[in-house]
């Protein structure tokens, strides 16, 4: 059965996700210039600080496994950490086929909201009689800052539609070579730090030396170098070889008298046994899920993460008798899962869960998860919007700056709230505040800008 590393897997899976097509488009439009209602660089942050804190995880799993001294572990581990430095590094050419696929698809969703907003124009029932160029009256608030007094105008209607978002690239050519140069640089970061392990490893720092030769190896190789001494030397050994069997008989035949230095055991035929469970955790497709939380809740709890196989293992369980345990599983985008599992511990035959079957939960918008309490979609979401902010209507670019400015705060006031929570507990001042300030963050965010 292949061990399983989790802390190499987190670490291993936050660098591959540097280069998914989300954290791509989010890099480069970061780096875009131009006016950004509030510090779009955030999401960046986040995940770069995240990264560099599983170093340290990582740091501690490869000194729990080296100090464990278990051989076949250590092995594990590391030639597993060799095989994987081979491809820290992104490829150029890859990474452009892939930007090139995701502008596409990108291109693709533009061109279904263009028809789905041409539709909606045409379809308005205020321009069912009316003719190209024809003038209809209608009518606008005076002031932005007065809703309620309105003005008539005088509008003419066209028969086309014009696209307003003009569509870009969300990748763009001139952020490639600072995408590469990040990836570059994080992948460096993996590097330097798994290379100095990977030399005391080889080295032979991590793993027990043979043992040493026996006397009995020595005195040999002595006598071999020495011919006259071999019969000697050889007859020495069998009375010596004697002399040990003859105590090892008298041992085993003797009965044993108890002395000061001897001690009684009882019952050293119960040997406790530990228990070994793995597990592959799948979604409907049959492909594997990774990431995954596991959480053994037995005698004692255990957590482990799913592999990039939807791998998990748990080893060195402890119980009594034949005991029923609760495994729960929890993903994004699943509906988590509670399985009791029947574990006979006075068997030490490890214990196999194939194929967990994990169903997708209803996606959520980055607004639902951010009203549930998300500040990283609060930020999304607000992304979101700015994007759509029409730069030639002034009343709605206004309205639309504020709506995003609004979103953001939503996120800015639910880390307070956990700052809170963190510091004084659920039941302190500040965290009631922040909480309050938190709700109504949100119910002025949903609420209609009317001018």
């Amino acid at each position: 059965m292949t061990p399983h590393f989790p802390c190499r897997n987190l670490i291993i899976n936050s660098l591959q996700g540097f280069t998914e097509k989300q954290f791509a488009f989010d890099f480069a439009y970061s780096i875009q210039p131009g006016f950004k209602p509030f510090a779009d660089s955030n999401f960046i942050t986040r995940k770069i600080e995240y990264y560099d804190s599983l170093f340290r995880l990582f740091e501690d799993e490869i000194y729990q496994t080296t100090f464990s001294g278990n051989i076949t572990l250590i092995n594990s581990l590391f030639l597993d950490i060799k095989e994987r430095r081979k491809y820290l590094f992104p490829i150029r050419e890859s990474m452009l086929k892939d930007i090139e696929r995701w502008n596409n698809e990108a291109y693709l969703d533009y061109e279904k909201k263009v028809i789905e907003k041409t539709r909606a124009y045409f379809s308005n029932d205020k321009f069912a009689d009316l003719k190209h160029l024809e003038e209809y009256q209608d009518f606008m608030p005076e002031s932005i800052f007065d809703p309620q007094k309105f003005k008539e105008v005088t509008r003419t209607y066209y028969d086309f539609y014009c696209v307003e978002d003009v569509f870009e690239e969300p990748f763009n050519e001139s952020a490639f070579q600072p995408y590469m140069d990040f990836l570059n640089e994080q992948a460096t970061k993996m590097a330097d730090f798994i290379d100095k392990y990977i030399k005391r490893y080889d080295k032979g720092e991590f793993v027990k030396k043979e043992l040493e030769d026996t006397y009995y190896d020595k005195t040999f190789k002595k006598a071999k170098n020495k011919k006259w001494v071999v019969w000697p030397v050889f007859i020495v050994l069998i009375i010596g070889g004697l002399a040990t069997f003859k105590k090892d008989i008298t041992e085993l035949f003797s009965p044993i008298t108890p002395g000061k230095d001897t001690t009684t055991v009882k019952n050293a035929n119960v040997i406790p046994l530990l228990k070994m469970i793995s597990g592959t955790v799948i979604d409907e497709q049959k492909n594997p899920v990774k990431d995954a939380a596991v959480n053994f809740m037995g005698k004692e709890n255990r957590i482990d993460t799913t592999d990039s196989f939807g791998k998990f293992l748990f080893t060195d369980l402890s119980g009594s008798g034949i005991t029923t345990e609760t495994i729960g599983l929890k993903c994004l985008g699943f509906k988590d899962v509670s399985l009791k599992v029947k574990i006979d511990y006075r068997s030490a035959e490890p214990l196999s869960l194939d194929e967990i079957i994990l169903v997708k939960a209803p996606q959520k918008s980055n607004q639902q998860l951010c009203e549930e309490g998300n500040s990283e979609a609060c930020y999304k979401y607000a992304d979101e919007l700015q994007r759509q902010c029409s730069s030639d209507e002034e009343q709605a670019r206004i309205v639309c700056i504020m709506k995003v400015e609004m979103w953001q705060r939503v996120g800015d006031y639910y880390e307070e709230l956990m700052k809170a929570r963190k510091d004084s507990g659920y039941s302190s001042h500040a965290f009631i505040e922040a909480k309050k300030k938190w709700n109504e963050a949100k119910i002025m965010a949903k609420k209609e800008i009317i001018f």
